[in-house]
């Protein structure tokens, strides 16, 4: 009958290049010679323009062979008016990647909402808009942008007001993972 391998490649190490991954608390952070300099989630009301969330950018260069970037955070948000409609999408340098465009809605309601998009690299035809990269040998910036859908629809971000019968505000520190792969 044989071995398996004999018939199928046997698998090699991991296809992960990288890793990093962090409390966004403003820790620093060095893995394979770059520095990583986490930015501070912090207590923030939604308006109707969109902002980044504390803490969630990150200025990253990927290894040489990267074919896929995951950028993944979680998003702690909770209602101002009894009913809140919150969006979500990730930037590249400026620019919205339309197809990691997220919205949640609920009455009363306070969550954590993972936010998970994957970054194609060295695609033919860089297009950021769909998450494609071309050549990826400088730094670009990742944003978690965030808004609220109207002022009827108030959020608020990094907010664990009600955390073990309390009820005054308690800022909820997200975490940031980027992972490259070949």
């Amino acid at each position: 009958m044989g071995n398996l391998t004999d018939h199928f490649s046997a698998g090699s190490s991991s296809n992960v290049l990288e890793i990093v991954s962090y409390n966004c608390d403003g820790r620093t952070v060095t893995l394979n010679g770059k520095t990583y300099t986490a930015g501070t989630a912090s207590l923030q009301v939604m308006g109707t323009s969109e902002v980044t969330a504390n803490g969630t950018s990150i200025s990253y260069t990927p290894p040489e062979g990267t074919k896929a970037v995951i950028y993944e955070t979680d998003v702690t948000f909770k209602y101002i008016d009894t009913n809140s409609i919150m969006h979500f999408h990730l930037e590249i340098d400026g620019t919205e990647v339309t197809r990691s465009r997220r919205t949640t809605r609920g009455y009363n309601l306070m969550t954590v909402m993972p936010f998970r998009s994957v970054i194609e690299v060295g695609a033919a035809t860089e297009d950021l808009a769909t998450g494609k990269v071309g050549a990826w040998n400088a730094n670009k910036t990742l944003d978690l942008k965030v808004r609220e859908y109207s002022s009827s629809y108030e959020t608020e971000v990094s907010d664990l007001t009600w955390w073990a019968g309390g009820g005054s505000a308690t800022p909820a520190y997200m975490n940031l993972k980027i992972t490259a792969i070949k």
